[in-house]
């Protein structure tokens, strides 16, 4: 810092924020491609187009640097405005459901109609009725004698007046076209079947499934999966095709469709992943057949594990099948000391001085005998969005100061600490609920501990017992969510039971990074976010375990 500088830090500003819809202003010149990842999206040719990684590490920011390319056409689609609320409470879909027939075939179909409309909508600018109108008439003028293509504009015709109105809606519309197909198949079949029952004045509910038997129960799922599987999807395939041929010929003018936010509560978990797994599916056929169209996808890595878990098939379907659309990303130290230098530099030259300015230039020569840069690096867990939440809070400290003092870094470090554990827990309530909760076990220990320790003395083994037991019987239901910890404590737990008990709670505290491992003296590290992978079996008593020194203040480490 030069002395001429009239800056002094104000405690509302900051060097970003943690969403990176609200950090326009910081993304756009300070934007970092780490490995050429932007390079990577960009290309439709590259079949890399799930972006993944944990909370934080800058896969919403991707997405929004591919868009700040003005020639680049980017279609944001966003989950909680695609009315899938309709879907979770439609009725007939329920119906159906309960007589367990495979809606996914109708996921697939649903997204790749979403997918058609948005590029048709931004290829000729339908905003509005008059436009769609006056290019219908065009389009329908052009394709009408091609008799090989009649399925497709036919298709396109039908939902074409509605092309300019919100996904929403047109989504809804789609959906009801597609229950009253299925009401028509069956409801002759349940007619027979329900004394009273008329299909063209009762709707379907899964209520009705209770006056059914089983055979009749077979023969309305036949009809319906019938209808589900071949709904329109020979009709879709067709209406690709035309795309393709017609409209998408040109090199120099691609589509880019973004989806993000998957992780949020836009519907309940069981559609959700149904309908994820559907849009992956569907984003790898539809990038394979247009050539000039990418659809990208940004999903967490825990709720990727997840959405496979929950949707795996009788053919055992594995996260594996995908491994060639991953684009994973991955920050090392270098990468956000460059970031935060950046952003530094952005939030005082723009407005203050000329100069370049690094963080170095505003923080003390020394912390704890390390660079200040270094020692706020170490209590992230390698992403942007940590390197932003710490710094902004050391900001607060240094209300009214032109520099950010050691001793205002430690107070940000404290609020940081107990913030980062809570987001933690959030982060991983699916998996864990009351997470938190069972990471207090942490708090009475040191900051390096060997797995041995724990259990070495009758006193730390009964401090451990009652732990377990009283986070099993006080931290709600289903505390940790883990069926082998149930079943060891079911079974009352022998001195090898409360071994494997630790092992278990242990591999979550490694999996969420609330620890790290040192296999052995002469091994690096290991910790999860790095992409590292402990098995149990490796966890014997000399394992030393690493508390992640983001989490030392909240756990009263000093």
């Amino acid at each position: 810092m030069t002395k001429k500088t009239e800056f002094k830090f104000k405690r509302h500003q900051t060097i970003g924020e943690i969403d990176a819809l609200e950090d326009r202003n910081f993304l756009e010149c300070c934007f970092i491609d780490v490995a050429g990842e932007l390079e990577i999206l960009a290309d439709t040719m590259n079949p890399k187009c799930i972006v993944l990684g944990r909370t934080g590490s800058g896969k919403s920011a991707l997405l929004q640097a591919l868009a700040m390319e003005e020639s680049r056409r980017v279609i944001r689609i966003e989950p909680d405005r695609l009315a899938l609320s309709y879907l979770s409470n439609n009725q007939v879909l329920k119906f159906f459901m309960k007589l367990e027939v495979d809606l996914d075939i109708f996921f697939r179909v649903m997204w790749r109609h979403v997918f058609v409309v948005e590029i048709v909508r931004a290829h000729f600018n339908l905003s509005n009725q008059v436009k769609t109108s006056h290019w219908l008439s065009e389009f329908r003028a052009k394709i009408f004698r091609q008799k090989t293509k009649e399925k497709a504009r036919d298709y396109l015709a039908s939902f074409g007046e509605t092309f300019w109105v919100d996904t929403e809606e047109r989504i809804t519309e789609y959906t009801r076209k597609v229950e009253q197909e299925l009401q028509a198949a069956v409801g002759a079949t349940i007619e027979a079947a329900i004394p009273g029952f008329a299909s063209g004045t009762f709707n379907l509910n899964p209520q009705l499934t209770r006056k059914l038997t089983q055979e009749q129960k077979i023969e309305i799922a036949h009809q319906g999966q019938d209808v589900i599987g071949k709904h329109q999807l020979h009709e879709m395939n067709g209406v690709i095709d035309l795309l393709e041929e017609e409209f998408l010929d040109d090199e120099q003018k691609k589509y880019y469709i973004t989806i993000d936010r998957l992780d949020e509560k836009w519907v309940d978990d069981d559609l959700r992943y149904r309908l994820i797994r559907a849009l992956f599916e569907t984003v790898r056929e539809v990038n394979n057949r247009l050539k000039t169209v990418k659809v990208i996808v940004a999903i967490r890595e825990d709720l990727l594990i997840r959405v496979f878990r929950a949707t795996r098939g009788a053919t055992g379907d594995q996260i594996e099948k995908y491994r060639g659309l991953y684009l994973e990303l991955g920050w090392k130290r270098e990468n956000l000391e460059t970031f935060l230098d950046r952003r530094v530099n952005q939030l005082i030259s723009h407005q203050y001085t000329q100069q370049a300015i690094k963080a170095k230039d505003v923080l003390p020569g020394k912390i704890m005998k390390r660079s200040p840069v270094e020692y706020i690096v170490d209590r992230t867990l390698m992403s942007p969005r940590d390197v932003i939440t710490f710094f902004n809070e050391c900001i607060k400290a240094a209300d009214g100061k032109a520099t950010i003092s050691q001793t205002a870094i430690l107070a940000a470090e404290g609020v940081y600490s107990d913030a980062r554990l809570s987001a933690l827990g959030d982060e991983w309530s699916a998996d864990y609920s009351n997470l938190n909760y069972a990471a207090s076990f942490l708090k009475r220990q040191k900051k390096v501990f060997k797995v041995g320790e724990i259990l070495a003395t009758d006193e730390s083994r009964n401090q451990f017992e009652l732990f377990i037991n009283k986070l099993y019987s006080e931290a709600g239901a289903d505390p940790l969510r883990h069926d082998t910890i149930y079943k060891l404590i079911e079974e009352k737990g022998s001195e090898g039971q409360w071994h494997e008990i630790l092992q278990e709670l242990l591999k979550i505290f490694f999996r969420v990074s609330l620890i790290g491992f040192k296999i052995s003296s002469y091994t690096e590290m290991q910790w999860s976010y790095l992409g590292h992978r402990v098995h149990t079996a490796e966890l014997d008593s000399d394992i030393a375990c690493h508390i992640h020194p983001a989490f030392w203040r909240a756990f009263g480490i000093q």
